[in-house]
């Protein structure tokens, strides 16, 4: 349908209006239709219903200026939503204190760190006091990703001649923390304590960080909105897919026109066009390219895929009580839901224990291929599959593999992927403590949670108290978690992989809640029942 011109010229005239000339306009508008109510010769005692409404009407429209004129930002609060983080981090609580009104963020404020801060990051050790991260406080972040000792902040788009730096902040990274495996791209393998910044050729769309090792080997994946994929860091495997297994301490180039990346802590995926590449460790074909021969050059995966946008792929490693290396992948493409790796406890397909060093449909109990339809969310741990699927209005859970913390249906052990429950609604997600790093044998936590039904379950190791279920031991079984409730509410498991400490954190209505471990000072005692934890 043609627009109006008139129309449109009237709204972007509006739009354009700052907040007083909006008010100024609204007060003209009452005062000229009072005048001409006065200068005409009508009875104005028979309209007074209709005047009486009318009145109270712009009333209304001329407080709500008001209002936002007298609280333009809205009520200050906190949140994690915009912090991304690998569960191999040392147990600090992350958040950023943020403004929002009508439910949106109107101005973004300082990180905060809560509990472990070790000198390799930021020169103190803070235990259990607040900290903040040092970026210049004159530019607002709106997006953190933390590794284990090294953070990396993305400022809002639409600021300039900030922090002493010219021109527009719109293509930038800050970095700050430990650079020893050259992560932070600034060209330095040290500690960098004061923020430094990097400008790449186009705005950063997306930032993931692996560990390998007892963080010996790190390293860091930027995807830009232009669709170049850029690195830094340690890659003992090639995992950079740039031909060497060199470590960069400088932001390098990998790929151009990506569309997305996903990594492991060995392994690497990226989406250019209508194909997936792969690159870096392949010891159990986890690539699914039919070999187990190493990759320091993107490979082709799969081509002539029909909806890119939409592919995921989850991959990891992991070295279990140095009884031998487990890898695997799973890859959403098209709808359907392929895996590839080791298979040693039915954690691909259920016809056999053989490890799949090409990509093969994953399939149930009974060998059939799983229906994956749009809204398919999964995890691959190597040892265990965890598969959330829609079906109709609902999400049904199936989880399958070796089991060594359980199913979430009481069993243990090698399992073929089964469905465990249906959960009632369609917005439910799955969490994992389990992170990119291959540090030994990582203890393993599983929760699905729902946002908006402000539920969640969860099963595996619950040392601490660490689950929220009220009681300290180990579950197979999946259970509710006891949670806080509010009207704004925000849920993530924030636990070390390595050293088994922290647990699940909420925020409700601007108040932080935790339970889990509360060594390194994150929560005041471990506690199984979820406490109020102060804020900045």
């Amino acid at each position: 349908m043609e627009q109006n011109p008139e129309l449109s010229k009237a709204v972007t005239e509006l739009e354009e209006q700052t907040l007083e000339e909006q008010v100024l306009a609204k007060l003209k508008e009452i005062e000229a239709i009072l005048t001409k109510l006065d200068g005409d010769s009508i009875d104005l005692s028979v309209f007074l219903n209709q005047i009486q409404s009318f009145s109270d009407e712009k009333k209304k429209e001329l407080q709500a200026l008001v209002d936002k004129l007298d609280n333009p930002l809205g009520e200050k609060t906190i949140t994690m939503r915009t912090i991304t983080r690998n569960q191999y981090t040392y147990a600090p609580l992350a958040y950023q204190e943020v403004w929002k009104k009508d439910g949106k963020i109107t101005k973004y404020g300082n990180f905060f760190l809560k509990g472990f801060v070790d000198d390799y990051s930021l020169g103190v050790t803070e235990g259990s006091n607040h900290l903040v991260i040092p970026f210049p406080n004159d530019i607002e972040f709106d997006l953190l990703c933390i590794s284990p000792y090294s953070f990396f902040a993305r400022p809002k788009a639409g600021q300039r001649d900030k922090a002493g730096i010219s021109g527009s902040l719109d293509n930038t990274l800050f970095v700050l923390g430990q650079g020893a495996t050259g992560i932070l791209g600034n060209g330095k393998t040290g500690t960098q304590r004061d923020p430094a910044y990097h400008t790449f050729p186009s705005r950063v769309k997306k930032i993931d960080v692996y560990c390998h090792g007892d963080n010996g080997n790190s390293g860091a994946f930027c995807l830009l909105e232009n669709g170049d994929l850029f690195v830094s860091g340690s890659q003992p495997h090639g995992i950079f897919g740039i031909g060497n297994t060199t470590q960069v301490n400088t932001w390098t180039k990998s790929k151009d026109n990506v569309s997305n990346f996903f990594i492991g802590s060995t392994t690497a995926f990226c989406v250019s066009g209508n194909t997936i590449y792969g690159a870096g460790w392949n010891g159990i074909g986890q690539i699914g390219i039919g070999d187990r021969e190493t990759k320091t050059t993107w490979v082709q995966v799969k081509s002539g895929i029909a909806n890119p946008e939409k592919v995921l792929i989850s991959t990891n490693y992991e070295n279990h009580d140095s009884s031998g290396d487990y890898a695997s992948t799973l890859f959403l493409i098209d709808g359907l839901l392929y895996g590839a790796g080791y298979n040693g406890g039915y954690n691909i397909i259920s016809q056999s224990t053989s490890d799949q060093t090409s990509m093969i449909r994953v399939t149930d109990s009974i060998g059939n291929p799983l229906e994956t339809p749009d809204g398919t969310q999964f995890i691959m741990h190597p040892l265990e599959t965890v598969i959330l699927i829609p079906n109709g209005g609902n999400m049904d859970l199936y989880t399958g593999g070796n089991g060594i913390y359980g199913h979430g249906d009481s069993t243990s052990g090698s399992k073929k992927i089964s469905k465990v429950r249906t959960f009632e609604g369609k917005d439910w997600k799955i969490q994992s403590n389990f992170s990119p790093c291959s540090y030994g044998d990582q203890i393993e936590c599983f929760m699905i949670c729902s946002e908006t039904k402000q539920e969640a379950y969860a099963w595996g190791v619950n040392a601490g108290g660490k689950l929220g279920f009220g009681w300290i031991g180990d579950e197979r079984q999946m259970h509710k978690v006891l949670l806080p409730k509010g009207k704004d509410f925000e849920i993530q498991l924030q636990i070390c992989s390595g050293t088994d400490t922290g647990g699940i954190v909420c925020i409700v209505d601007g108040e932080m809640y935790a339970c889990g471990d509360g060594s390194y000072g994150r929560v005041p005692l471990s506690c199984s029942i979820f406490s109020k934890i102060p804020t900045k």
